[in-house]
């Protein structure tokens, strides 16, 4: 019996993907507004201080590589970025009101970005490849 595959989509390569990104291809659907007013999505037309108003941010298995673009959103004090492709947290240390992390189910190998978190309440980092904490 010979099979021929038609289609590699479901096995497409891993390729780059960011906050940007997501933003650019308006696949950010899942995030919070503090006070009133506020965009209802988040895309490529979206203004620069309607970033400033979101505190809740959701970017929960979009397999994310990187976390390029979080400082666009400096007033978080919750993201939820389980189940991505993340191997490091550059660019968390510039949301410093972020109270709660939920980081589960990626490639992390290290918590130095996080360790710059001051106030951080609650940290959620189970599956992941970290080796060893240090202070």
């Amino acid at each position: 019996m010979n099979y021929h595959i038609k289609s590699f989509e479901s096995f497409s390569n891993i390729e780059e993907c960011s906050i940007d990104d997501l933003i650019q291809r308006g696949k950010i659907d899942n995030f919070g507004i503090g006070g009133i007013g506020g965009p209802h999505n988040l895309d490529a037309s979206t203004k620069p201080e309607d970033f400033l108003r979101i505190h809740f941010l959701n970017v929960r298995s979009k397999k994310l590589t990187s976390l390029k673009g979080i400082e666009k959103f400096p007033n978080l004090t919750y993201l939820n970025a389980y189940d991505n492709l993340l191997k490091d947290m550059s660019g968390i240390e510039k949301c410093q009101s972020l109270k709660e992390l939920h980081v589960s189910k990626n490639q992390l190998t290290t918590l130095n970005h996080i360790c710059l978190l001051q106030n951080l309440e609650e940290l959620h980092i189970s599956e992941n490849r970290l080796e060893f904490l240090t202070n």
